[in-house]
């Protein structure tokens, strides 16, 4: 009777991590994607749009790809901007 107890306690342990660990991605992404607007297209952006590229890619394929086709972008615009 005690493993089935801690089997329970173990499950409710790991899923409320893993739903805090969700929360604080979540909260993250929202807020790169409140300041990327405002940022001038430099290094900065760049670094902040991998940024979601990367916190996107795990639970939504099709917006890391959109970020990641802007990042493309950006890094092309700056490479000229530096040649």
């Amino acid at each position: 009777m005690k493993k089935p107890a801690l089997v329970l306690l173990l499950l409710f342990i790991f899923t409320g991590f893993s739903f805090a660990q969700k929360n604080k991605r979540q909260a993250r992404i929202d807020s790169l994607i409140s300041i990327l607007p405002g940022v001038k297209e430099d290094s900065t952006a760049l670094n902040i749009v991998t940024s979601l590229v990367n916190l996107l890619s795990a639970s939504n394929t099709q917006q890391a790809i959109l970020y990641a086709e802007q990042g493309l972008g950006l890094a092309k615009k700056l490479n000229k901007k530096d040649t």
